[in-house]
């Protein structure tokens, strides 16, 4: 059976390299003791710490360009389709947990390590692992694609996939308000690691996927009207993501990242469209995952205690925590191809090549 290649959205790249490196940033920040600018803290990095639900929203857009007519008409199987997320995630990420939990060398931590492994921490009633810490966002990424086929069903049509947003939305508001509550949950619990509160996320870029055509179209005689829309939404948030509920800031942020993806995939320039943000890109995944390990390298080479106790000591730290970032990820990735290329010459197993 011939499968058609879906089309490619190279705006996609710059999204995903942004928000990775934007997560670094705030990690940086949050974690090292410089005194920044309240400005900055405030208004510029907070608001990076949202990024992670833009990448809920790009993966499912991408697994929607990638898969969803595939699935819908039989053209993969769900051993094919499962398999690929395998190969995509665990390596890298098991490499990283087991290098965590010896670094650690506690037994709570060798049980999270277990845990974080099977790539299903998505379903437990309390993620608030001591290890892994970002490993939240990717368990919530992996219960997506576990649950992929059945977005599938929901998103049969517009129609369908409009209405189950809204009810997301329904759903992450009744959450917030009665079943997230200290009636039901511990006060360690985090909402942003249970499926439901990210679900409209997942949705959002789901229906975007639906109505991808319309946008292209609408989009491109309006484009420097939705370009300012999303600048103006930008600096609202900046100004105003501390004085808000985390309810009104869920929404509101579901609304300016469905413009950033249509404006991303839509209007792509070459502020999102270059080789630099290709490459990083290519590497988001790995640099999300992995930099908080760059930064405790750095940290005892001495470069999160410089003697600027400001900006400058910052972005010398934060370049520092970057290139060992990259650098390793990297390594790794070329390490990776061949590996694969090696097992897929020798004819070990029958395996493809990691899919975005």
């Amino acid at each position: 059976m011939t499968v058609q290649k879906s089309k490619r959205y190279d705006g996609l790249d710059g999204l995903r390299a942004y928000a990775a490196l934007g997560v670094v940033a705030v990690h940086t920040a949050a974690n090292s003791d410089y005194q920044l600018h309240s400005v900055i803290t405030d208004n510029v990095l907070y608001p990076l710490s949202y990024a992670p639900f833009l990448f809920m929203m790009i993966s499912a857009f991408s697994m929607c360009c990638g898969y969803y007519e595939r699935i819908k008409k039989g053209e993969i199987t769900l051993n094919e389709f499962y398999s690929k997320r395998y190969v995509r995630i665990l390596p890298f990420f098991a490499l990283l947990t087991v290098l965590e939990a010896a670094y650690t060398h506690t037994l709570p931590a060798y049980l999270e390590a277990i845990t974080h492994m099977s790539l299903t921490t998505g379903l437990l009633p309390n993620n608030a692992a001591e290890i892994s810490k970002v490993g939240w966002a990717l368990g919530m990424i992996f219960l997506f694609y576990l649950f992929f086929p059945w977005f599938v069903f929901l998103f049969d049509n517009v129609k369908r996939g409009s209405a189950v947003v809204l009810l997301g939305c329904f759903m992450m508001v009744l959450c917030m308000n009665y079943w997230y509550t200290d009636r039901f949950v511990a006060e360690s619990f985090n909402p942003r690691t249970n499926f439901l509160y990210c679900f409209p996320f997942f949705g959002a870029g789901c229906l975007i996927y639906l109505l991808k055509d319309k946008l292209l179209s609408t989009t491109q005689k309006h484009r420097a009207l939705l370009k300012w829309t999303v600048i103006v939404l930008l600096t609202i948030l900046a100004l105003i993501h501390q004085n808000i509920s985390e309810t009104v800031r869920q929404l509101y942020l579901l609304v300016y990242y469905s413009l950033v993806l249509i404006l991303g995939f839509a209007t792509p320039s070459r502020v999102l469209v270059n080789r630099v943000t290709r490459f990083v890109s290519e590497i988001s995944l790995e640099i999300y995952l992995s930099h908080m390990a760059a930064y405790r390298i750095a940290e005892k080479l001495g470069f999160m205690k410089l003697p600027w106790n400001n900006e400058l000591g910052f972005l010398v730290s934060l370049t520092v925590v970057l290139g060992l970032t990259i650098l390793g990820d990297s390594l790794y990735k070329s390490m990776e191809k061949k590996v694969i290329a090696s097992i897929r010459r020798r004819k070990i197993v029958k395996i493809e090549p990691p899919a975005s």
